[in-house]
């Protein structure tokens, strides 16, 4: 394997330093200039990874225990077709890289998946997020025994931890999608997943996209935080994601699916304005939709995920949600 020049390797180091720090402002509420830095800062990257000398480096790591996997590793066929499956090509994965080391991921310890040719954060990744949040002390998740219910299971999760000297205790039941295959590991495996990115996004504001595409109406999610601020308009009822009806296949340990792209409606996009003319990021939405208990948010990857019904009445609260999201902003 070729050694790395010097000057690529300070060149990266200094880029990624740099990249990091823009895209902590831009999730922030940095507005279009820290978006334009962030922009900079990975088309620097993709420049310096697809030296040949980094590349070499990155694909030793892809699909390995010690590295990150992918739904396209060695043996993994074409469900319809039962056909070998091409490993994802450099751009992808490059991206999905960069994509890890922007939210703070590592590249080996199984910590991100590249799932339908997009960063996947794993169970792995959330708990090494949340273990390095300063503020955070004495995490303590604790998941139950799955109960069966039509379509999959419930699992009664709670965690507790201390924040800047706070207690916090959040509790959920969650709901996980199952068929005659998954075991009791697997379906405890992406319950925790799902709780940790739920426990992450209250405890930064920010969340990392689920990348999940299971269903969220199998059964009703109740969840609390003792800690969480409660909006300053009032929430109109959720209601419950539609069921996917392809899903991708599942990888990792934990046994999570891979995302699957919806499409956008004029509800959707009348949403997206409230939330950009405000000067939020989906992240901040989707943190504060988590905190409020909307059934299913922890798998919301983009505005197009969002119920059509709940993205009208949110789009139609028009100031109050974004005096909302000005405050989970700050």
């Amino acid at each position: 394997m070729p050694a790395v020049p010097t000057e690529i390797a300070n060149a990266l180091a200094e880029a990624s330093t740099r990249a990091m720090a823009a895209f902590g402002q831009a999730t922030d509420g940095g507005g279009v200039l820290a978006a334009l830095d962030v922009a900079k800062g990975i088309a620097d990257l993709r420049e310096l990874m697809d030296a040949p000398e980094i590349q070499a480096r990155v694909k030793s790591l892809q699909d390995t225990a010690i590295g990150f996997r992918t739904d396209r590793g060695p043996g993994a066929k074409n469900r319809r077709t039962n056909e070998p499956l091409e490993p994802y090509a450099w751009p992808v994965v490059r991206d999905a890289v960069i994509e890890a080391g922007l939210r703070g991921l590592q590249l080996v310890g199984n910590q991100f998946n590249i799932i339908s040719s997009r960063f996947y954060a794993t169970k792995e990744g959330f708990e090494y997020l949340i273990r390095k949040l300063p503020a955070v002390t004495d995490f303590r998740p604790v998941v139950g025994v799955p109960a069966t219910r039509p379509g999959g299971v419930l699992i009664e999760c709670v965690a507790t931890w201390q924040q800047n000297a706070k207690p916090t205790e959040y509790k959920v039941t969650i709901p996980v999608k199952s068929d005659d295959y998954s075991t009791a590991d697997q379906l405890i495996g992406k319950a925790t997943r799902k709780l940790l990115a739920r426990c992450y996004a209250i405890m930064t504001g920010n969340a990392v996209p689920e990348g999940d595409a299971e269903s969220a109406d199998v059964v009703t999610v109740e969840a609390t935080a003792t800690t969480v601020a409660k909006p300053v308009f009032r929430k109109p009822e959720p209601t419950a994601a539609p069921t996917p009806t392809t899903p991708p296949p599942s990888v990792g340990d934990d046994g999570d699916l891979g995302p699957v792209a919806p499409v956008e409606t004029e509800e959707h996009k009348a949403l997206f304005a409230v939330i950009q003319g405000a000067g939020a990021t989906f992240d901040t939405f989707l943190a504060w939709a988590i905190a409020e208990g909307y059934p299913g948010a922890a798998d919301w990857t983009s505005i197009a995920d969002v119920p059509v019904e709940t993205a009208a009445k949110l789009a139609k609260a028009g100031k109050g949600l974004a005096a909302a999201l000005k405050g989970g902003a700050r």
